[in-house]
């Protein structure tokens, strides 16, 4: 979840929408935009692999 506060004179929830999903993430009911995430480096995606470090993610 992504709780955010901003001035409304600035800028506008369909830009953090936009924002949101282009850092691959979906927003609201709106997909991750996936031409982003192709582009990133094989280290950097993400995947869907059980962590064995006993971390939470």
């Amino acid at each position: 979840m992504l709780t955010v506060t901003y001035r409304p004179n600035k800028t506008n929830p369909a830009a953090f929408r936009m924002a949101v999903q282009r850092a691959d993430y979906a927003a609201d009911a709106q997909p991750a935009d996936t031409c982003t995430y192709d582009k990133l480096p094989e280290g950097c995606m993400k995947t869907n692999d059980i962590h064995t470090d006993g971390a939470t993610y």
